[in-house]
C-alpha cells in the first residue's frame, strides 16, 4: 500500500549509497527511521496503512497477526521508545524503511528538482538526519522462511525543510557519569 506521509523528520538516513546491511557485508540497502509525532496529521492514517497492509495479506487473521507483530516490534510503524536514548524518538512513533541496493529512492529538493545525476549518485546534499521531509513510502506484507512482519519502502523523498542535525552518537545518559566531587582537584591536574 502506498502512502505519502508529509513532514517527518529523518534519521539515521541512508538514501544516497546502500550501505552494508545486518551480517552480510555483501548486501547493502537504502534505509532511514522517519520520525511522526503522535499529533501528526496522518498518523491514523499511517496506522490504517499498515492495517490494510495486513488484511491485504491475511484477510481473516490480520487484527491477531498485527498484534503479535506489534510486540515484536515487526512492523514498519513502531514506537520511538525503542530508540529512546536517541534524539527525537523518545515519546514519538517512526517509520523504519528500507530498500534492497537494485531500488535506490528518488530523491527531489524544494522545488521538486530531482537531486540524483543519472545512475542515482546524488548532486545535491539536502536530505539529512534532521531535517524534514515529505516521504512516500510502500508498505508490504512479509510471510516466508524469515517470519511475518510489515516492512515499507522508501519510494521516493523530497526535501521540506532544515531541522538541528541528528549526529549518529546516542545521548549520555547517567551511567556514563560518577560522581568525582570527593576527588582533590590537584590530583587532576596534570
Amino acid at each position: 500500500m502506498r502512502l505519502k506521509v508529509k513532514n517527518v523528520r529523518a534519521a539515521f538516513l541512508n538514501v544516497r549509497e546502500a550501505r552494508a546491511a545486518g551480517d552480510d557485508p555483501s548486501k547493502k540497502n537504502f534505509n532511514g527511521n522517519f520520525i511522526v509525532t503522535p499529533d501528526h496529521p496522518q498518523f491514523k492514517e499511517i496506522q490504517a496503512a499498515v492495517d490494510q497492509t495486513a488484511k491485504d495479506k491475511w484477510p481473516k487473521d490480520w487484527a491477531v497477526i498485527v498484534k503479535q507483530l506489534r510486540a515484536a516490534n515487526k512492523l514498519a510503524f513502531r514506537s520511538g521508545d525503542d530508540k529512546a536514548k536517541y534524539d527525537g524518538f523518545e515519546g514519538n512513533w517512526y517509520i523504519s524503511a528500507s530498500n534492497r541496493e537494485d531500488q535506490p529512492p528518488e530523491i527531489r529538493s524544494r522545488d521538486g528538482k530531482s537531486l540524483l545525476k543519472k545512475g542515482g549518485t546524488p548532486m545535491d546534499p539536502e536530505p539529512y538526519s534532521g531535517s524534514f521531509l515529505d516521504v512516500t513510502f510502500d508498505f508490504w506484507a512479509q510471510d516466508n522462511q524469515f517470519g511475518k512482519r510489515i516492512n515499507a519502502n522508501i519510494v521516493g523523498l523530497q526535501f521540506r525543510k532544515h531541522g538541528d542535525a541528528f549526529s549518529a552518537v546516542a545521548k549520555a545518559t547517567d551511567e556514563d557519569f560518577e560522581d568525582l566531587s570527593a576527588e582533590d582537584v590537584d590530583d587532576l591536574v596534570a
